[in-house]
């Protein structure tokens, strides 16, 4: 009875480590608009009511992987920034804010309250 108990106990703990390490896989390696590389400021628009400026920058990583787009929302009033563009095999730029809260980004619209545009999950 002893024996069946602590190999029990050994299974669930193997299982459990599967579990996290799957997890841990999972979270890191997932896309996300954070860890994205800076680049080189291109050009910079701001909203109609000047509360925010998307900045673009031209990402250009490495001599065998294709430019990019990087397009960071600048809220004016906080300071606050943070990346919603995000476009590769792209290497110039063409926005045009539609309203206060809505900007087009080379021809994908966003809301910049909710939406974000990444090309590796859209």
């Amino acid at each position: 009875m002893e024996v069946t108990m602590k190999k029990s106990i050994i299974v669930v703990f193997i299982i459990l480590i599967f579990i996290i390490t799957g997890i841990s896989i999972i979270k890191f390696n997932s896309p996300s608009l954070k860890n994205i590389p800076s680049g080189e400021y291109i050009s910079q628009t701001e909203s109609p009511n000047h509360d925010y400026t998307v900045k673009f920058y031209l990402v250009n990583s490495h001599s065998t992987v294709d430019f990019a787009i990087r397009g960071e929302l600048v809220n004016n009033k906080s300071g606050k920034q943070k990346n919603i563009y995000w476009s590769y095999h792209e290497n110039t730029v063409s926005s045009q804010w539609i309203n206060n809260n809505t900007i087009e980004i080379n021809g994908k619209t966003l809301n910049i309250e909710k939406d974000t545009y990444d090309w590796r999950l859209n």
